[in-house]
């Protein structure tokens, strides 16, 4: 899981901008990463927003995506 959250804070860190690996969701200024499932990581996305001077991204939220079982652990 670590790993995976490394990989999109560099991502963010990159190009938070990036239109198709963080799309925007209209009219509400805020962004996210899906992160599709692995071994010991459930599918998930990361909603966050980038400050107007492209200064800052706040990670606002990850949840589990619709479907996941929020009872079966995450790492096994």
């Amino acid at each position: 899981m670590d790993e995976v959250l490394m990989g999109v804070h560099w991502g963010l860190s990159k190009n938070p901008r990036h239109a198709s690996l963080f799309p925007e969701i209209p009219e509400t200024g805020l962004r996210f990463a899906a992160v599709d499932a692995a071994p010991g990581v459930p599918e998930m996305r990361i909603f966050f927003t980038i400050s107007e001077d492209d200064q800052y991204v706040d990670l606002l939220v990850i949840e589990r995506a619709e479907g996941d079982d929020p009872d079966e652990p995450v790492v096994s």
